[in-house]
């Protein structure tokens, strides 16, 4: 079978190290792999035929480890096998899309408003904004719909702390959320591959930040995941489509569970690491339609 691992490795260590520790893992399990940059895919299309692929010999299956939904569907329609598909990528890239799919499966999370977003070179209506954090109450969370490992993501107290970070263009398409108080500083990580939760992790700050994200430096400890976040983390990657991801889920008031965000393309190394499992290796188990036997 051959296989392309779709890593822009270009984007510094952390990428590299990812995309070259799945090809990795492509390689042991017998695979024809190749770590592919999307940048030099290139792909004609022409109406009344099928898109054609001219930079490189078609692959069986393509492990999509990157978010140029275009180019993913572009792949899907020379008939690869896109894993994860155009459409997960898609609905985990965009906060939005994500807690609409989230809404509509019935899952729980924290209370959140979607923002309505306006044009390049109009800013967002102070009322709107002021109405929707006093229905949520301060302290609350602003996210940016599309932002990774923690960053866009803050912290508001005020009504004058709203304003200003809505001033900035990153923030023109956003969600605003409820705080969690109980799960402050740390979290829950559930990694999910072909339906099944194959390990978890519990992550805290370092330093009394918000976030708890490993590569903010929060600190990760192996956990055996009960019934309820098991059945949670499987429901979130279901709603959103994925065959593997990262779940992040969150400790609300009583030990309960809120399910935080779905990643299409969780980083790994560090929570392979911590879990002592091989996760490149499952996701890319989970790309050719196979099964890990480390799996709950």
């Amino acid at each position: 079978m051959r296989i392309w691992v779709v890593a822009n490795t270009e984007l510094g260590e952390k990428f590299e190290e990812h995309g070259g520790r799945h090809h990795r893992a492509a390689l042991a399990l017998g695979l024809d792999s190749r770590l592919i940059n999307p940048l030099d895919v290139i792909i004609a299309q022409r109406s009344g035929s099928q898109p054609e692929l001219i930079s490189h010999s078609r692959p069986d299956v393509a492990l999509f480890l990157d978010k140029d939904v275009h180019l993913a569907e572009s792949l899907e329609a020379c008939g690869v096998k896109v894993s994860n598909s155009a459409k997960a990528i898609r609905a985990c890239d965009d906060k939005r899309e994500m807690h609409i799919a989230f809404s509509r499966s019935n899952i729980p999370t924290p209370t959140t408003i979607i923002l309505p977003r306006p044009y390049p070179s109009q800013p967002h209506h102070p009322t709107a904004l002021l109405a929707a954090a006093k229905r949520l109450g301060f302290p609350l969370v602003a996210k940016a719909s599309r932002g990774s490992f923690g960053a866009q993501v803050y912290l508001i107290n005020d009504d004058d702390e709203l304003i200003e970070i809505f001033s900035q263009n990153e923030m023109r398409e956003a969600i605003l959320q409820e705080l969690v108080e109980t799960s402050y500083g740390r979290d829950i990580r559930v990694h999910v591959a072909s339906d099944r939760v194959i390990c978890a992790i519990s992550q805290r700050s370092s330093d009394d930040s918000l976030q708890a994200n490993l590569t903010q430096g929060g600190v990760g400890e192996v956990i055996e995941p009960n019934g309820t976040e098991i059945d949670l983390a499987l429901r979130a990657a279901r709603a959103v489509g994925t065959d593997f991801c990262g779940v992040d889920l969150l400790i609300g008031e009583g030990d309960t569970r809120l399910v935080c965000e779905v990643n299409s393309n969780p980083h790994i190394t560090r929570l392979s690491e911590i879990t002592n499992i091989d996760c490149a290796k499952v996701d890319i188990l989970s790309a050719i339609g196979q099964q890990t036997s480390t799996s709950k």
